[in-house]
């Protein structure tokens, strides 16, 4: 059974592999930063609910169309039935 600091230690670690693949998207896109918006823009649409995982994969997929370092990168995040 795993113990409350270790639940802390892997949100923690799950919190900062975001962040660092938030800032590697912002950082390909920074000559277009409209794509980098709508991507932000999609993860708070699922955050409120708007979209499910299988819209958010596909508009990923989608938005970042030549980067498979990006589209490769967000299936870490997906649940594993979804990636």
């Amino acid at each position: 059974m795993a113990t409350t600091q270790g639940l802390d230690e892997i949100t923690q670690a799950n919190i900062n592999n975001a962040m660092s693949y938030i800032d590697f998207a912002k950082a390909e896109f920074q000559d277009k930063p409209e794509v980098y918006d709508q991507f932000i823009q999609l993860m708070t649409d699922f955050h409120l609910h708007k979209v499910d995982v299988h819209e958010v994969s596909r508009r990923v997929t989608e938005l970042f169309a030549g980067h498979p370092s990006l589209t490769e990168g967000f299936k870490i995040f997906l649940p594993s039935s979804q990636a």
